[in-house]
């Protein structure tokens, strides 16, 4: 079985990965037909879909703009932030969450909606991923920001012990392989008498 879509620029092995992290039932690639007529089509293989899954495949297909040649998925990415400060509390790991977008790689990357704490890997490769943290002046404790992959694994951290009572800004990068469907999270832990902010636009 197969789904089908007028003829339009493709780089089939990229759309083949952005088409990846939708999870579709026996996913087994795409074919692009040569353009000799107008009826020409995309073709994705794929068994019988359901009525969300095929606005899903629709919505990654409406959204493909391919990358140059074979450029390297590094010249993607999203920038993301927060709105307001976020209250953390005291010795409690926290994922901060971003309901503000800077730019989003074709809508991909961020969702504001839905899991807002996340930027996901849509195509295999090298990334940078920086992260800053402005934290509310308060003596003592602890200031600790990581970068999580796939909500267990910390692949960055930055923490500052026993800080003064001004802000503390901590900046954090992490050089990385990743595989679509990764994805990134910024975890935070303040360790002081009560609840800390986590200042607006990190």
């Amino acid at each position: 079985m197969a789904e089908t879509y007028p003829d339009q620029p493709v780089n089939v092995r990229q759309l083949g990965q952005e088409i990846v992290p939708l999870a579709l039932p026996n996913f087994a690639g795409v074919q692009k037909n040569l353009r000799l007529l107008p009826a020409d089509t995309i073709t994705i293989l794929v068994d019988p879909l359901t009525a969300p899954e095929k606005a899903s495949l629709d919505g990654v297909v409406a959204a493909h703009a391919p990358s140059p040649g074979n450029a390297a998925a590094s010249t993607r990415g999203a920038k993301v932030k927060h709105g307001v400060g976020q209250s953390i509390a005291a010795s409690v790991d926290t994922i901060l969450s971003f309901d503000t977008e800077e730019y989003n790689d074709r809508g991909l990357m961020h969702d504001v909606a839905v899991n807002n704490s996340r930027l996901t890997v849509r195509a295999d490769g090298r990334y940078a991923v920086v992260a800053s943290v402005g934290w509310q002046g308060a003596t003592g404790g602890i200031r600790r920001a990581d970068v999580l992959l796939n909500g267990t694994e910390v692949i960055g951290r930055d923490q500052i012990n026993d800080p003064g009572p001004e802000q503390v800004d901590q900046g954090l990068a992490v050089f990385r392989e990743f595989v679509a469907g990764d994805f990134i999270e910024l975890r935070v832990r303040q360790e002081t008498v009560g609840p800390l902010n986590v200042m607006a636009d990190p």
